[in-house]
């Protein structure tokens, strides 16, 4: 498989990230080292997927025509068997509620905790989520693959629903 790298200079060291595997990224002191550590870090995160049994996005992003000053781009070949390699098939939208099917501790968010997808990434294969607060202000806005979330599904309550019980009050807008 050959996945492509963004390698991008600092001040002191060089970066690396894989736009089809979001979470995925480097850094090293000098950019010989930034290849090794993202060729080790795209290999141990396809390995993870894997055993988890979770979608190992297939490469779909191509060589852009120019970069930015500072920033390089190359393709890695990575071995993965391509049995293992699989496209989601899941239809997640923007604006659509989702809930993390799993705990994401570095970031201390839990398993069940709900946000709004704001943009889809690596061609439908993750996506970048706001989480916000009970006074609507974001505190987290993350990327996540399609494996990570589920979206919760929402339908407008039916007269019917709203009418079943007569005799309660509504509730005071400032409850």
């Amino acid at each position: 498989m050959r996945y492509l790298v963004f390698f991008e200079q600092g001040d002191t060291n060089y970066s690396a990230y894989v736009p089809d595997l979001p979470v995925c990224i480097a850094v090293g002191d000098t950019l010989e080292e930034t290849r090794q550590e993202i060729s080790e870090a795209i290999k141990f995160h396809i390995a993870c997927l894997q055993e988890d049994r979770e979608v190992v996005p297939k490469p779909t992003s191509k060589l852009p025509d120019q970069t930015p000053s500072g920033i390089s781009a190359e393709f890695v070949n990575v071995e993965v068997s391509e049995a293992q390699i699989t496209l989601p098939t899941s239809a997640i939208k923007p604006l659509d509620v989702v809930a993390l099917t799993q705990d994401i501790p570095e970031h201390n968010l839990k398993r069940g905790e709900t946000g709004t997808v704001v943009e889809i990434l690596s061609n439908g294969e993750a996506y970048e989520v706001e989480f916000s607060d009970g006074n609507g202000q974001m505190y987290k806005c993350l990327s996540f693959l399609t494996s990570q979330l589920k979206v919760l599904h929402q339908e407008p309550i039916s007269e019917s629903s709203r009418n079943r019980n007569p005799q309660q009050k509504p509730l005071p807008h400032n409850a």
